[in-house]
């Protein structure tokens, strides 16, 4: 058992006196405590890495309406104070906690919203699609977190998106994009989770009136649990309206 365990790669003691008590209990042999403990290894190794090389801290420059005029500031999103902060020539104008994050909507070009529960909304503006895409990707990251995480575990820092729930439902629908001159249906790969509906393009997308063409892909995350989602169907066809705090997607 000595020269057992010298073999064993670097784990914790608590993994080590697992994997030990199930070879002595007759659950596992040698080889196979090896190959586990190899395995075991390679996941501490991958999660320290992801640990080292994803910041905690993310920093955007945005202009904000707000007083009826588009204003400069820096959105800082802190996963590890798991505060989001609006700061203003390098001062903290406001701090509001991940845990009232309740929604993220797309807007034209480089704008987006983020919706909060008993706070006003933030309107944004990026400073370039990419910065923008990626800021939305964070916050679908704090809302799915709200949704999913244990309330016990609310101290604990979180710094990768809890582990995805298993979808309800699969299928392709088409998705009315553009205005009233550019009608057309766009054909979309749609996710249905608790709490989230998600629609990936099967093909490339075309901007819609007013857009500006991107040049990173995106998948669009419906978030179903802020409160303020409802669903219309006309009884006559088989068409139905999704409507959120921000957008009508039909």
């Amino acid at each position: 058992m000595e020269r057992f365990t010298e073999d064993l790669p670097q784990l914790s003691n608590e993994m080590q006196l697992s994997i030990m008590n199930r070879v002595k209990n007759g659950e596992l042999s040698i080889d196979d405590a090896l190959n586990q403990a190899r395995q075991d290894r390679k996941q501490l190794l991958k999660d320290k890495s992801l640990a080292e090389e994803e910041p905690s801290q993310y920093n955007f420059s945005v202009h904000k309406h707000g007083r009826y005029r588009w204003q400069k500031r820096v959105l800082q999103i802190d996963f590890k104070t798991k505060m989001l902060c609006s700061i203003e020539k390098g001062i903290i104008k406001r701090q509001l906690p991940f845990s009232i994050v309740k929604s993220c909507d797309d807007g034209v070009g480089s704008r987006f919203s983020i919706s909060f529960k008993g706070h006003h909304d933030y309107e944004l503006e990026a400073m370039s699609l990419e910065d923008k895409h990626k800021m939305i990707q964070l916050v679908n990251r704090i809302i799915y977190g709200n949704i999913y995480s244990d309330p016990q575990e609310g101290n604990a820092e979180t710094r990768q998106q809890p582990e995805a729930s298993q979808s309800l439902r699969e299928g392709v629908l088409l998705l009315h994009r553009g205005g009233l001159a550019s009608f057309r249906w766009v054909k979309y790969e749609v996710q249905l989770h608790p709490g989230q509906l998600t629609l990936i393009s099967l093909r490339r997308r075309e901007p819609a009136e007013g857009e500006v063409r991107s040049t990173v892909p995106m998948s669009t995350v419906i978030h179903l649990s802020d409160g303020d989602t409802s669903v219309q169907k006309p009884p006559s066809n088989d068409t139905f309206t999704l409507i959120t705090h921000k957008n009508e997607y039909q």
